[in-house]
C-alpha cells in the first residue's frame, strides 16, 4: 500500500482504486476491508467469486447468510457511506441468491478448508475467528 500512496502523492492524477474479491472465506469481513481501504485513501469495490462453486458465498446455509448480512447491514462507515452502501447492497443481494446443490458445495468448503489448512500448514478457524464460528455452528 506504501507504494500506492506514493503514486498518489507523486501524481495528483492518479486515482488508485482497489477491488476486493468477496467469497465465502472472506465475506464476514468485507465491512472491515472496506474500512481499512477507504481510511487508508483509497477508492474500493468489490467483485463476487463465482467458482469454484465451493467458495461461492451462496452455499451459505440461511442462519449464516443471514448473520453475515446483518453484520455487513450495521456497518457504518466513517468514509464513503453512499459508495458502501451501494457495494453492500451488491454483496448481500448476491449472498442471499439462492444456489442449486448448496449442501454438496457446502460439505466441499470444509473438505477444502481443512486439506488447504494441512497444506498450508494454517488454520482457517484460528487466522479467521469470527467467521469460523459462524460458518462451523452449521458445518
Amino acid at each position: 500500500l506504501k507504494k500506492y500512496h506514493s503514486l498518489m502523492q507523486d501524481y495528483p492524477n492518479i486515482d488508485v482504486h482497489i477491488s476486493a474479491t468477496v467469497s465465502l472465506l472472506n465475506i464476514y469481513y468485507a465491512d472491515e476491508i472496506w474500512d481499512f481501504l477507504t481510511r487508508e485513501g483509497f477508492r474500493c469495490d468489490f467483485n463476487i467469486l463465482h467458482q469454484p462453486h465451493y467458495i461461492n458465498a451462496r452455499i451459505a446455509p440461511n442462519e449464516v447468510k443471514k448473520s453475515i448480512t446483518k453484520k455487513l447491514e450495521s456497518f457504518q462507515p466513517t468514509h464513503n457511506q453512499s459508495d458502501w452502501v451501494r457495494q453492500r447492497s451488491f454483496i448481500t443481494n448476491f449472498l442471499n441468491l439462492d444456489f442449486d446443490n448448496a449442501q454438496k458445495h457446502w460439505q466441499e468448503f470444509w473438505h477444502f478448508t481443512t486439506a488447504y489448512d494441512e497444506l498450508r500448514k494454517e488454520s482457517y478457524a484460528e487466522t479467521f475467528p469470527e467467521s469460523y464460528k459462524i460458518l462451523a455452528d452449521y458445518r
